[in-house]
This record gives C-alpha cells, sequence and structure tokens, in this order.
C-alpha cells in the first residue's frame, strides 16, 4: 500500500487523479484514466474510471498484491508497442475485479508483441477476462472467473501481421458463460491448465492452432448450452501432446455434448513413430454424442477411452490407432504409463517420414485411405515446421490438383486426392499465417466441382480469410451460406448456428466496435429460433443422471403434446407430458427414483410428427 508520504508514480502517470487519501497514512485508493505515456508502476488500490492505454515503448507493472478495480464497461488496452507486467506471487495475487459490484468491467486487452507476461493474477468479473491480440504474450498460474461473456478470447495480431500468439501454464479458467477459451486467430501453447463449467465449449478452435498441448483437464463444459470439451473448425488445428512430440497426460472428461468435435486437424495420441499420446478422453457417448466426433480422421495412437475396450458407439469418422488399458493420466498399470515417461525425444527424420507417407498415399485403394494418409501429411508439415517440409508439401499438393500427374486410374479417387490437395494445403497456408496467399487460391477453386463436404471446408477457409482481411460484409454471407449447406445435409439450424457463434460475434463485434452490441445481436438470433419452424428435442440434463433430469423441447406451433418415458424393452414407464403446449421453449423435470439402473427411451410426439432419444439412469 501506499501511503501518505510515498511519492505517487513521480508524475508517470499523465491522468492521475487522487480520489481517496486516508491522513493517516492507511490506505490509499487512485483513480486514473486515460494515456501511459511513461513507465509505470501501480502498487495499493487501483480505480480505472475511464479506459487505460499503454502507449508505445511504455511499459505498466503491476506488482504483487495490487487490486485494480474497474468501472462499468472500462478496459485496460496495452496498444502495440506497449507491455504489460503483472507480477503477482502465490501469497499476494494481482486482482481486476468490479469497481460497481452491480456493473462489469469490458476486458484487459494485449494489442502489443513487446512480451506482455501475466503471473499470478485473478481476473473476476469483466464481459471478457482477457483479449490477446498480439503475439509474444506469457500467462501463469493465474484464475480467469465470472466473466460475463468469455474468459480469454483471440484476435489477429494488432502489432503486426497473422495470429495472435500466447503461452498459458499452471492457470485455471472457470464458469465461462461463453467458451472458456475461443481461441480465434490465437495460436495457443496451453499447458497444466483446467478449464471447466462453460457454459459453452471449454476450448474453441478456429482459425488457429493449438500445441503443444499437456497435462490439462477439460472437464464438465457445456452443460448449460449442451455443448463440447473442445471444438475444432476447419481451419483449426489441434495436437494433445507436447513439443518434441512428448506425451500429452491431458484429460478431457464428462462434457455435455461430444468431448472433442473435430472438423479441423486432429491428434488425440501418438504423433510420431508412437511419440506422444497418453491422453485419457473419456464420459457419456449415449445417443447423440460421443467422445470423438469428426468428419475426417483422428489419429489416437496410445489413449485411454475410459474402458478396457473400445465401442463403436464412441465414435463418428475415422479414429485409428490402438487404445490404452488404463488411465495415464491416474494410477499407471497395464498399458497405461506413469508422467515420468514423460522426455524429450530424439531428432526425428522428418523428410524419411514424409517419403514413407507419400508412398503409402500413392498406394490408397479408397477415398477413406486417401484422406486419411493426405491428413497425416498435413501433420507432418505443421510438426516438421521445417521450409523443406513445407516446399515437398507444397509440390506435393500442386501436383496433386494436375489430373495427369495422380497416381490413381479411378476418376473418384483422382477427385478425391485433388479435392484433398486444395483444401488442404489452403489449410497449410493459414497455419503459416499466409491469409493473402491462401485468399488467392481459394478465388481460384471452383467450389461447384467440390463434394458436399469439402465444400463445407472450403466455405469455412474463405470465412477465415475474408474476416481477417477485414471483408466483414462478405464474412456474414459466407455463414449464412454454410449455414444452408449443413441444414442440406439435415442438420438443424438451431445447432449450426450455435457452433458457429463465437465467430458471427467476433464478426460483428468488428463492424460494430462493440462486443455487446455483437453479443446482443447473436442474443436477438437466439430468440428467433423460437420461431423457426422446427420441431425439437433435446438431450437431456443431466445425462447420465440420478435420480432426476431435466427434459427440453421446443415447438413450433400450439398443439396437443405427449411425452413418455419407455424401458429398453418398449415399455412405458413415466407420461411426462399429456396435454396442449404454446409455441415455444418447455422443460419437465423427470424423476427416476423409482426405476432401476439401465438405459431409457423417451419420445415426444406432437400430431403426425416424432422425436426419441436415449438416456442413462446409473444409481
Amino acid at each position: 500500500m501506499l501511503t501518505a508520504d510515498a511519492t505517487i508514480y513521480s508524475g508517470d502517470y499523465a491522468d492521475i487523479i487522487i480520489d481517496k487519501f486516508d491522513t493517516k497514512g492507511i490506505d490509499i485508493s487512485t483513480t486514473v484514466s486515460g494515456h501511459i505515456t511513461s513507465n509505470t508502476t501501480w502498487d495499493g488500490v487501483i480505480d480505472i474510471t475511464g479506459t487505460v492505454y499503454v502507449d508505445d515503448t511504455y511499459t505498466l507493472t503491476i506488482d504483487s498484491g495490487t487490486v485494480v478495480r474497474i468501472d462499468d464497461y472500462k478496459s485496460l488496452i496495452v496498444s502495440p508497442g506497449g507491455k504489460l507486467l503483472v507480477n503477482g506471487s502465490e501469497l499476494k495475487p494481482v486482482v481486476f475485479e468490479r469497481l460497481d459490484p452491480a456493473n462489469d468491467w469490458n476486458k484487459i486487452s494485449l494489442e502489443s508483441s513487446s512480451g506482455n507476461a501475466i503471473k499470478w493474477a485473478f481476473f473476476d468479473g469483466g464481459y471478457i477476462n482477457l483479449s490477446i491480440e498480439s503475439k509474444n504474450n506469457t500467462i501463469e498460474n493465474s484464475t480467469f472467473r465470472n466473466a460475463t461473456h468469455r474468459a480469454i478470447q483471440g484476435w489477429t495480431n494488432q502489432d503486426g501481421a497473422g495470429n495472435a500468439s500466447a503461452t498459458i501454464s499452471y492457470s485455471l479458467i472457470d464458469g465461462s458463460p461463453s467458451s472458456g477459451i475461443v481461441a480465434n486467430y490465437l495460436d495457443l501453447n496451453l499447458n497444466n491448465t483446467t478449464i471447466l463449467n462453460s457454459y459453452d465449449d471449454g476450448l474453441y478452435i478456429h482459425s488457429a492452432t493449438v500445441y503443444p498441448f499437456y497435462q490439462n483437464l477439460i472437464t464438465d463444459n457445456g452443460y448449460v448450452n449442451f455443448r463440447n470439451g473442445v471444438q475444432i473448425t476447419s481451419s483449426g488445428t489441434f495436437y494433445m501432446l507436447g513439443s518434441s512430440y512428448v506425451e500429452g497426460y491431458n484429460e478431457i472428461s464428462d462434457n455435455s455434448e461430444d468431448q472433442i468435435y473435430n472438423l479441423g486437424d486432429t491428434i488425440v495420441g501418438a504423433a510420431l513413430n508412437g511419440d506422444g499420446g497418453y491422453n485419457s478422453v473419456k464420459g457419456g457417448y449415449l445417443g447423440s454424442t460421443y467422445l470423438v466426433n469428426t468428419t475426417s480422421s483422428v489419429n489416437a495412437t496410445g489413449t485411454w477411452w475410459g474402458q478396457t475396450t473400445t465401442d463403436p458407439a464412441m465414435f463418428t469418422g475415422t479414429v485409428s490407432g490402438t487404445h490404452l488399458t488404463s488411465d495415464p493420466t491416474t494410477t499407471p498399470g497395464n498399458d497405461g504409463e506413469s508422467p515420468a515417461k514423460a522426455v524429450f525425444k530424439k531428432e526425428i527424420n522428418f523428410n524419411q517420414l514424409f517419403d514413407d507417407a507419400e508412398e503409402r498415399l500413392s498406394n490408397a485403394t479408397n477415398s477413406d485411405e486417401i484422406q486419411h494418409r493426405f491428413h497425416h501429411l498435413y501433420q507432418l508439415e505443421g510438426l516438421a515446421n521445417k521450409p523443406d517440409i513445407t516446399d515437398r508439401f507444397q509440390n506435393l499438393t500442386t501436383l496433386a490438383t494436375q489430373e495427369a500427374n495422380t497416381p490413381f486410374t479411378e476418376q473418384s479417387l483422382t477427385n478425391t486426392y485433388k479435392e484433398l490437395a486444395v483444401i488442404l494445403y489452403t489449410k497449410s497456408l493459414i497455419r503459416n499465417e499466409n491469409y493473402t496467399e491462401a485468399q488467392s487460391y481459394l478465388d481460384q477453386i471452383n467450389s461447384a466441382e467440390l463434394s458436399a463436404e469439402n465444400n463445407r471446408a472450403y466455405l469455412d477457409l474463405r470465412l477465415v480469410t475474408e474476416t481477417y482481411h477485414g471483408k466483414y460484409e462478405t464474412a456474414l454471407s459466407t455463414m449464412d451460406e454454410l449455414y444452408s449447406l449443413h441444414q442440406a445435409k439435415g442438420e438443424h439450424l438451431e445447432e449450426v448456428q450455435s457452433r458457429y457463434s463465437p465467430i458471427r460475434e467476433d464478426i460483428v463485434a468488428r463492424l460494430t466496435s462493440n462486443e455487446r452490441t455483437a453479443k446482443k445481436e447473436t442474443s436477438a438470433e437466439e430468440d428467433v429460433k423460437d420461431q423457426i419452424d422446427e420441431f425439437t428435442l433435446h438431450q437431456n440434463y443431466p445425462n447420465p443422471f440420478n435420480p432426476v433430469t431435466n427434459i427440453s423441447f421446443r415447438l413450433p406451433e400450439r398443439g396437443f403434446v405427449s411425452l413418455k418415458v419407455y424401458d429398453i424393452l418398449g415399455r412405458e414407464v413415466a407420461n411426462l407430458v399429456n396435454e396442449v403446449k404454446s409455441i415455444g421453449t418447455h422443460s419437465v423435470n423427470f424423476d427416476a427414483s423409482f426405476l432401476s439402473s439401465g438405459i431409457y427411451m423417451y419420445k415426444l410426439e406432437a400430431g403426425q410428427k416424432v422425436l426419441s432419444k436415449r438416456m442413462t439412469l446409473i444409481k
């Protein structure tokens, strides 16, 4: 704490006003706003009543034990060229909290790549607790709670080109009303961190690479809005292993929907020659939920799935590799391993691996093999991070687009090969932050010639480059095309809009320069959903349950409704609803205390429409 005879910042802070001063020298609270135009240190209690900017070339240092109280929708912004050093300690963390308990502050925004470092900090009550919009950021031993929108989000590098980037370690992200981390244009090294109790996805990855990723826990997310542990869009890359390909020892478990929902590129298990892996992915996978839900293929060698044998109901898409028979993140034994196994690996000969993988690709005999093996080459290119391998990948994909140079005689295989070359090469350009070249490449693609699945990936990639280049209106139109394409595949509009809502919010925020406006527009879009002519039955929550669970459904029109529960033999065991209901969303609690453990079906009928889902009672 500062005392009465202390020198207050020695004039370093241009806009300081003394708000409260205890003449006995016990406490001082200092009110600040405006621009920091010299190196400055904060200590004691700081009240931000107007947005504060750390200007170019200057450093703001916040000492341990400092409490920073931020007024309604005000921010602390580290401008390009500035620097923020938060030097908390375990016993005396730096606290960012509300000045007015009834109003949330806006955000701490890192827009400088000068080496911001946040250590032992507690973020409590921001609309967005932390927005990372630059490279070279470090966040350690910090806690993010009680955000009213997002805990941590990313955006493009405001201090240069390309993505933002950060290392987040030994931290806790708890209870975000949106996703715990929205890695949108934010490349992450994420380790020893827990993400839990997010209303939406625990970790959302769009146009970003999350790797290394080791010794993390992502659990109990999505139970408010029925979302996933981790969601990866077509432009995202997610590899669950440490640098130099050491074991991951990550646990992703007990999230509401899928544990991992993958439209992009993902390695759950071993990456190279058995190196990597040793992760635990487990939880409910009944009905419409899966441990891994992928439209492409996932390498999952050396993964514990919560039981000694795998069940096809655990997965959609292609999930390859052998599984562990014990959990490596808890008690080792059998095929499980203890954390002592996590050591750095020998130097990898990527050129030899690329040779072998390219030969396997040329010998593929069906479309699934082509897809899996081409994705493996894409993974090798990303893991190698070597110019010669990148050049080889570029040459391969360029040749693949020329029909005369494809190794296949069947036209269908040739088309699969060419389409994957187009999609994966564009993804590679985006992953390497070559957004202008990626946009130019996409402009040459005739999407009408692509399969439905690759057309979805094409639109997703186009959305990325358009947003990056500030073509926000065009990007929103592309998003509407994505909605239509997903609907044509039989998906509900509500689910698709929910899946893309973090991206849409960011685009609208850039159009309006206001995150809250973006959230309001998205909320208005959510309100319209109840008016859509769709008859919807949601998965019960919680599931599995003991003995009470909630079932919700939506009606497009007023009418007579029946909601009944049946056992596995088809016998009716409960009649929950049997009456006329109004248009909109309804919910009902089901108390199964009179039933024994097992799988039950619940069926919703309205007129000629019937929907049903499964649920599990565990006592």
